[in-house]
């Protein structure tokens, strides 16, 4: 009820806090039309049928999005804000915003054993290393630094190719396999990255609330932000038609793979990359991360997620790599890059064809997402390109490449 009556007191007015510090939104912009722009047009040439997406977000509203291609080539059928994609293990970052809130909420500590919330957790191996199962808390799973592992190849769980029809669903079918499951690392001593560490916060979120991760998801977070396209599993109809198909050439010499997105990640698979939303939703919960100078719109998220506690995820937790004026790091559940102090915050998703790159400054309260239907050893390489060092470094973080002699 509080909360309700703050946010009906703002919306008398949506003026900008003069506190905030005042953004440089055209430079930003202009920026943006000259390095990445142009990069993206060249790829969208390169590949006229592929499906690729860009967008620009500033304080709260979008400044400029871009959709190329079709979202189904055989058909002839567009690619639009209204597409929906699946956005691959971007949704993990949903999966660790869930978590912070039962946090905030007082229901667990980040410090919490795993164990306390999934008992069967207990049956994971850990004589190898000689520490007890009970040092694994929720912060090494968010921070990827747990030390269980899978790639011992007893089992697959994840190969866009390979496990389609084999894929376990259910909770009963992973516990089943814990015991054959090592921690061969220290907990908290190492960042190897893993999906498997979100499977098991999507079961902490589960046996916290009692009910289905994906239910939990669309109450608290999809709900709120009013991301109506965004869901799990299967579509429904109504949304079915808007959705893309993806493609996907494994070597040089194969064919593109057409994949049908109603078989990509569900069940248990759901919080490590089973989203499902619109281009559109996308720019949605870009907003809400970077924060806004407008006070009503802040309102609106806060009440998803405080910014304190948006601030505290986004700061490093675990260092992954320091190269003179550059650093990456890992916070909880997203990871951060940070060149001459100035961070920049990132994930990034690949599944069955899609290929999804996301980036954030809450300093400079703006984002950017791009997103393509289309994987192969090319396109791939051009996508991380333009993500990882056109948007990323030139745009967000001021990098400016040394010029050839």
């Amino acid at each position: 009820m509080i909360a309700l009556i703050i946010f009906c007191k703002a919306s008398i007015s949506s003026q900008v806090n003069p506190k905030e510090p005042k953004l440089n939104k055209q430079a930003l912009l202009k920026t943006w039309k000259k390095t990445v722009v142009p990069e993206f047009e060249k790829v969208a040439k390169a590949y006229p049928k592929a499906g690729l997406s860009i967008c620009l977000i500033q304080d709260g509203k979008v400044s400029d999005m871009r959709t190329k291609g079709y979202r189904d080539k055989a058909r002839k059928l567009p690619n639009t804000p209204e597409t929906i994609v699946n956005w691959g293990s971007i949704t993990k970052t949903f999966t660790a915003i869930a978590i912070m809130q039962l946090r905030d909420r007082g229901k667990l500590k980040l410090g919490d054993p795993v164990v306390k919330y999934i008992p069967e957790v207990r049956w994971i191996r850990t004589d190898s290393i000689g520490v007890d199962v009970e040092e694994i808390t929720i912060k090494h799973l968010l921070t990827h630094t747990s030390g269980i592992t899978l790639t011992d190849r007893k089992w697959h769980y994840y190969d866009d190719f390979n496990d389609l029809a084999h894929r376990p669903i259910k909770w009963e079918q992973i516990s089943a396999i814990l015991p054959y499951i090592k921690v061969k690392r220290r907990p908290g001593v190492k960042h190897v990255y893993s999906n498997f560490a979100f499977v098991l916060l999507g079961r902490v979120i589960e046996n916290i609330e009692r009910e289905a991760y994906t239910a939990y998801i669309y109450k608290n977070i999809l709900m709120p932000l009013e991301m109506n396209t965004a869901h799990f599993g299967t579509s429904p109809p109504h949304l079915k038609y808007r959705k893309s198909l993806s493609y996907h050439k494994k070597d040089k010499d194969s064919t593109h793979v057409v994949f049908n997105m109603d078989i990509h990640n569900y069940g248990v698979g759901n919080p490590t990359g089973g989203l499902c939303a619109s281009i559109e939703d996308m720019t949605k919960y870009t907003k809400f991360l970077a924060g806004t100078t407008n006070r009503k719109l802040q309102l609106k998220y806060d009440l998803v997620l405080k910014p304190s506690t948006l601030d505290e995820m986004f700061t490093c937790k675990h260092q992954i790599l320091s190269r003179k004026d550059f650093k990456y790091c890992i916070g909880l559940g997203m990871f951060l890059y940070e060149y001459k102090k100035k961070p920049l915050n990132t994930h990034s998703g690949a599944q069955y064809g899609f290929i999804s790159y996301l980036y954030f400054s809450r300093e400079q309260k703006a984002g950017a997402f791009i997103i393509f239907n289309t994987r192969d050893e090319d396109i791939t390489i051009k996508e991380a390109r333009l993500g990882e060092t056109t948007i990323s470094m030139r745009h967000f973080l001021g990098w400016v490449p040394k010029k050839k002699k």
